[in-house]
């Protein structure tokens, strides 16, 4: 089993990170680190970060006094993490149970691919299921070479950042 990282900066996560906690714990892929670069968190969010921990000790909770850029945060959680495959996991957006194992899994599978990239569903409320579901694989490939333009669910290979550099700060 592939060690996977997740990039997750965060800020005013107050209406969130129980149901991001929750869904950490929920992940049948079991080498999962989540990096958490939280900016300005409060006492209650520190508190539950560090509850959570006690219990499962999954994620590398770096604290950041001030609000930096994403592109800052993003480097910091690369920077802070030991993973081979990485993925961004923003605490507002929530996974099935299994997604970041069958990312992984493709990954581990065939080595000839850098990136995954898998569905979504776009919802008005938090934890809601219902909503307009987006499939990134019909895009031109073309278009992944202007920026990062996939949504919030996708994993790559570290090496990937070896090739292209860092995070736009």
């Amino acid at each position: 089993m592939t060690k996977v990282s997740t990039i997750t900066p965060s800020f005013n996560t107050k209406s969130y990170i129980r149901g991001f906690l929750k869904n950490v714990e929920s992940q049948t892929h079991k080498d999962l680190e989540v990096v958490l670069d939280h900016n300005e968190p409060s006492a209650k969010e520190i508190k539950l970060v560090e509850k959570f921990n006690k219990r499962n000790n999954m994620i590398r909770h770096i604290i950041v006094e001030k609000v930096d850029p994403i592109g800052t945060s993003m480097n910091r959680c690369k920077d802070n993490s030991t993973g081979e495959y990485l993925c961004i996991w923003n605490v507002d957006d929530l996974r099935t149970t299994n997604s970041i194992e069958i990312m992984a899994n493709i990954l581990d599978d065939k080595s000839d691919i850098d990136i995954v990239i898998g569905r979504y569903t776009i919802v008005r409320k938090f934890k809601s299921k219902k909503g307009k579901v987006v499939d990134e694989s019909t895009r031109d490939h073309k278009d992944f070479m202007e920026g990062m333009l996939l949504g919030p669910f996708f994993m790559f290979r570290r090496s990937l950042l070896d090739k292209t550099g860092k995070f736009d700060e």
